[in-house]
């Protein structure tokens, strides 16, 4: 009887003993997390007091500028690089004699139109 009395509270002081590690090994992880959010939310409050800053608006505008002005480069070197792909296109088929057949719808009207009088 006394063996289990002793099992029965040995048993209830290592569940306490138990719930006790439990909870401080969670406070800190929490406590971990807090500091991590902490130094995360302090960074990002930097960043925003740099941008605050006239430096910081210009370094925004330039880095807008400048890929504003490279994207106008790509498009123009897009659209020469087919006027020159066009034109070697026609000056090779004049050299081989490779006539295009004209659209008849861009030919010169047969006949003009008139305005009715009163």
């Amino acid at each position: 009887m006394a063996t289990e009395f002793v099992q029965e509270i040995l048993n209830e002081k290592m569940a306490a003993l138990a719930i006790r590690v439990s909870q401080s090994e969670l406070a800190q992880q929490f406590s971990a997390l807090n500091t991590n959010i902490l130094s995360n939310l302090q960074q990002i409050q930097t960043q925003l007091g740099e941008k605050k800053t006239i430096g910081g608006w210009m370094k925004d505008i330039g880095t807008a500028f400048v890929s504003s002005l490279a994207l106008v480069a790509i498009v123009g070197s897009i659209l020469t690089g087919y006027v020159g792909l066009a034109k070697l296109t026609a000056s090779t088929e004049k050299a081989v004699g490779i006539q295009t057949i004209p659209n008849p719808a861009f030919r010169e009207p047969v006949s003009t139109p008139t305005v009715p009088q009163q």
